[in-house]
């Protein structure tokens, strides 16, 4: 998706694999998040812990645990204390019962109904061992007592006057901001009796956030989906100060060409692998995933089994996070915890196709010839695996028939991979390079020879 100069350093690193760790769960992944180091998933109306078993012949297995039910069928947010989980769900229609729970350990506890709790509850933050939540489609923002989120005072709650609606929270350096459409308003811990946070001076931010999905913690920072007043959408970090918009011309493209509902329900979600930091946008029918060390965004989709055939789909991993110092995710299909595994290009056992598309060939609009084309990259890892090679001479709407190359069986570490006598190359032709193999595979360069 991004362009660069046609001689450059960069390499492309393959997508990690999903190894199934799970299965069998009551339906497919609403919520996942890590307290006091275990892991509890929200799966289809049931909330599970899922312990780590370290077996005697050094494998580890997971084992799921129905801790009890969740309501609703819409994606939970999931924040803790020391002492305390609370699953939210975000469900405008939750008004009387299960918007929000509330586990301690032993006994989950839906405190919808509990005496001064502002239901619906959209969204939902911990700080300073508060839970803060803002309510559906008005200005209040209230907090839980101090280390009970099942109680709560009439007086612990806030009218915001910056904006008609909170869409969502965020902590950010131990301060509480609250998002609307189109502004943002910092608060501090005052301390206070009647709601403990007052807002921050002069210090209203010109930017606001799609939804309450839509905002992901990265390091001491936070990406989010949103826009100020009369501008439209896009991906921005917030380190401080102004926000720094993240997102391409591509990107921002497809985001604004989505649907109302579409951008109300997008989805940040970040996570970290092999020391690459990455922030996945899930949109309408995309996903896109940014590389905040490289700064570069690529597309990830997933083929999902349906019957004989398969469909194309969004990046199926629905919730990432770190547990057990692995990468775990939820998935959008299957009843199943995955594990991200960048030594496999598979997903649950389902073969993965990577590719990337060239630019145009330039040449001061003339023609050129191309005797050969070498591409390097890993070869030799497992027999029967090859390269394919397609070309448009269209801008990318028709292609060409493939051209195949092997890789080299298993051993081959000297073997070329080379596409010879292509012909003359018009001055449109983009390249698409992919592959399908079952082992993990890195482009570093591709060269071609001109005349």
């Amino acid at each position: 998706m991004n362009t660069a100069a046609a001689l450059n350093q960069e390499n492309l690193y393959p997508t990690s694999g999903i190894s199934e760790i799970v299965s069998g769960l009551a339906g497919l992944g609403r919520g996942a998040h890590v307290w006091n180091g275990i892991l509890y998933v929200v799966c289809g109306r049931k909330l599970y812990r899922i312990n780590r078993v370290q077996n005697p012949d050094g494998t580890e297995s997971f084992t799921p645990t129905v801790i009890g039910d969740i309501g609703g069928d819409v994606d939970v947010l999931m924040v803790s204390i020391k002492s305390q989980l609370c699953v939210l769900v975000p469900d405008i229609t939750a008004t009387a019962s299960g918007n929000a729970y509330i586990y301690d350990g032993s006994t989950l506890t839906d405190v919808t109904a509990e005496a001064n709790y502002l239901s619906p509850a959209i969204s939902v933050v911990a700080i300073d061992s508060y839970f803060v939540f803002a309510q559906y489609n008005t200005r209040f923002i209230f907090h839980s007592n101090l280390n009970d989120g099942t109680t709560f005072n009439a007086v612990d709650a806030w009218e915001i006057q910056q904006f008609p609606n909170c869409n969502a929270l965020v902590v950010y350096q131990n301060n509480l901001y609250a998002m609307g459409e189109s502004a943002t308003v910092p608060f501090y811990n005052a301390d206070e009796l009647e709601f403990a946070f007052r807002p921050s001076p002069n210090s209203v931010i010109d930017s606001g956030i799609a939804g309450q999905y839509a905002v992901t913690p990265y390091r001491g920072s936070f990406v989010y989906l949103g826009s100020g007043q009369n501008a439209e959408r896009a991906v921005w970090l917030f380190s401080g100060g102004q926000p720094e918009k993240l997102s391409d011309n591509a990107v921002d493209f497809v985001i604004q060409n989505q649907t109302a509902s579409d951008i109300s329900s997008a989805r940040l979600v970040r996570h970290s692998q092999n020391g690459a930091e990455f922030v996945a946008l899930f949109v309408g029918d995309w996903c896109f995933v940014y590389d905040l060390v490289s700064a570069k965004w690529h597309e990830r989709r997933s083929s999902i089994p349906s019957g004989v055939d398969f469909i194309d789909a969004p990046w199926r991993a629905k919730h990432i996070v770190q547990a057990y110092n692995r990468v775990i995710v939820t998935d959008s299909s299957l009843g199943s915890l995955g594990l991200l595994d960048d030594t496999i290009h598979a997903e649950y056992g389902n073969g993965m196709r990577s590719y990337f598309i060239t630019q145009p060939f330039m040449n001061q609009g003339q023609r050129i010839r191309v005797p050969a084309l070498e591409i390097y990259c890993d070869v030799g890892n497992a027999d029967g695996e090859n390269l394919q090679l397609e070309w448009s001479d269209d801008g990318g709407f028709n292609y060409s028939n493939t051209m195949s190359r092997r890789l080299g069986g298993t051993g081959e570490y000297g073997r070329r991979v080379v596409f010879d006598r292509l012909g003359a190359v018009p001055n449109t032709r983009m390249l698409k390079v992919s592959y399908d193999g079952a082992k993990a595979m890195s482009i570093n360069a591709l060269m071609a020879t001109t005349l």
